[in-house]
């Protein structure tokens, strides 16, 4: 064998440098030196790994019920606009409130907030439009924003135009960091 394709699908977590120790550990166990030829080529293919954190999605809460101690909120983009992959490979996504569409919420701020069980759906009126299934959040109300991070890899390419439902629109924010 003269090439080995490790794949892909590499996430930002865990880390590149974890990933990397646990590749090493596997190529040297079946692949000892003494064994291989030295022209072995490792080839890997990490696209979700530097698209990744390239995007970050912004959606509104355009529904909420409350059930008790439970919550479940409608957003404007779900399983068939850019949470289509998210949704059916099970990768995981870090959502963030901001409340009242100002508000952030710092880390002490948000460990101090009581929280609910909840649930957040997409606009469809699918009941596999879930995009977030119990997940503790404190009380957001209609117009809160939700901040879903690491949205970059086979998020908004995968929408669709289902029940009526248009794609989300993506606006581009870049950031400049000057370093002399």
């Amino acid at each position: 064998m003269h090439v080995l394709d490790i794949g892909g699908g590499f996430q930002e977590s865990p880390t590149f440098h974890e990933i990397a120790a646990v590749i090493k550990e596997a190529i040297n166990d079946y692949f000892p030196s003494s064994e291989t030829s030295e022209d072995l080529k490792i080839m890997a293919e990490p696209g979700r790994f530097f698209a990744e954190t390239a995007f970050t999605l912004v959606s509104n809460i355009i529904g909420k019920r409350v059930r008790g101690e439970k919550r479940e909120y409608w957003i404007d983009d779900g399983i068939y606009g850019s949470f289509n992959l998210p949704a059916y490979d099970k990768s995981s996504m870090m959502v963030k409130p901001l409340l009242g569409g100002s508000e952030w919420m710092n880390k002490a701020k948000f460990c101090s907030t009581a929280k609910f069980s909840s649930t957040v759906f997409g606009p469809t009126c699918d009941s596999t439009d879930m995009v977030v299934a119990e997940s503790q959040l404190p009380e957001l109300h209609m117009n809160d924003v939700l901040v879903f991070y690491n949205m970059g890899a086979y998020t908004a390419s995968a929408g669709t135009r289902f029940n009526g439902f248009d794609i989300s629109s993506i606006s581009t924010f870049l950031t400049y960091v000057y370093r002399p």
